[in-house]
């Protein structure tokens, strides 16, 4: 059974410096706002909406860049 809090967007709170370096992103879920570790595999600036492509140990989400796609 996959983590419900993977396949969400949330915000990317702390900057990932560098590629599997950690940061911090916040996403809504359960009703609320959750904290989470975030990293990559390449550096994503404070404030960058990310999707969570993975859930690991640890609290720690595994996230791109997220790019809403063109709505009509």
């Amino acid at each position: 059974m996959n983590d419900p809090v993977q396949g969400s967007t949330g915000t990317l709170i702390t900057p990932i410096r560098a590629a599997g370096a950690i940061g911090e992103v916040r996403v809504a879920i359960r009703g609320g706002t959750e904290i989470f570790l975030a990293r990559a595999d390449e550096p994503i600036p404070t404030g960058t909406t990310v999707l969570v492509v993975a859930v690991a140990p640890g609290r720690i989400l595994d996230v791109v860049p997220w790019i809403a796609p063109d709505q009509p």
